[in-house]
């Protein structure tokens, strides 16, 4: 418990030093989730122009999506670094809130790639794309990893809806009872990328629940062209550090790998402070490249 509190002070200290008035903001944020009380079941917003559906019975973190506190250190991270017409690939899109988001920023001349597996989200981010013809939103049905192959992914029950992992591990076997198993495809996103003819990538976001070096695996390709270039994007990934013993690598095996490729791991809340893998607490992180 005492390593928990240690931890949100931590963050909210480093908030604090390095952006002020992003603290102010994410305290009005709570707030504002904590009172909010919506009128209507499902209301349809604008995001910086993009329509988003907000189904307040499908969770509660809808609703924080809705008032602003949902994971508002990754909004600000993609307004910091998305511009009009850059390109944006979100893996692990899941209902499309970032997409959405993203979409906004790069405008309609930018272009969006999403994927997200699980069959129920898809329907949601496939919806997005569908009702903002006019972004160059793209919905794929389908997990990224080291191989193009099929996979199983385990799905819980709600109202969590970010809770879906590739990795059985990561629920505990009393939970097992109330998963889902759903068949999905697995793609490169290397192989994707070359397939498209994507160009001005300026981001991608992985959120993958534990199937993160999988996917960064499958980016070989890409981080190789990047490395040959002397540029990349800004990779923000979130890592399960607790997870990987069981998968029998380490945070630090996947810090080695991005370095192979010229890519530098950094606090999130922090863009120039550089991290080690024995840090505790790591949760996103922002991969930035720099030529060693």
């Amino acid at each position: 418990m005492f390593q928990k509190y240690y931890q949100i002070a931590k963050k909210l200290f480093v908030i604090l030093v390095n952006s002020p008035i992003f603290l102010f903001k994410r305290v009005f944020f709570e707030l504002r989730y904590l009172f909010l009380v919506p009128k209507l079941p499902i209301i349809n917003k604008k995001i910086r122009g993009v329509s988003f559906e907000f189904d307040f019975m499908l969770s509660p973190q809808v609703k924080k999506m809705y008032a602003g506190s949902y994971q508002p250190i990754i909004t600000e991270t993609l307004k910091k670094y998305l511009k009009k017409g850059d390109t944006f690939i979100d893996v692990g899109a899941n209902i499309g809130f970032f997409s959405a988001v993203a979409a906004g920023l790069v405008g309609e001349q930018g272009q969006v790639h999403s994927f997200e597996p699980v069959p129920e989200y898809f329907n949601r981010l496939a919806k997005l794309a569908k009702n903002n013809g006019q972004y160059r939103i793209y919905a794929n049905q389908c997990a990224v990893g080291e191989q193009e192959t099929s996979a199983k992914i385990y799905v819980g029950s709600p109202p969590n809806i970010g809770n879906s992992s590739l990795m059985q591990p990561y629920f505990k076997e009393a939970d097992m009872s109330k998963v889902k198993v759903v068949d999905v495809l697995v793609r490169r996103l290397d192989k994707y990328i070359e397939e498209k003819g994507l160009k001005n990538v300026k981001l991608i976001k992985i959120d993958v629940e534990g199937f993160e070096f999988s996917a960064l695996k499958g980016m070989s390709g890409f981080l190789e062209d990047c490395l040959k270039k002397g540029s990349g994007p800004v990779i923000v990934c979130e890592v399960f550090p607790g997870l990987y013993s069981v998968l029998e690598y380490n945070v630090k095996d996947i810090f080695e790998y991005m370095k192979s490729f010229s890519y530098i791991p950094f606090e999130i809340l922090n863009p120039k402070k550089r991290i080690t893998s024995g840090e505790r607490g790591l949760g996103d992180i922002l991969f930035k490249f720099q030529k060693i």
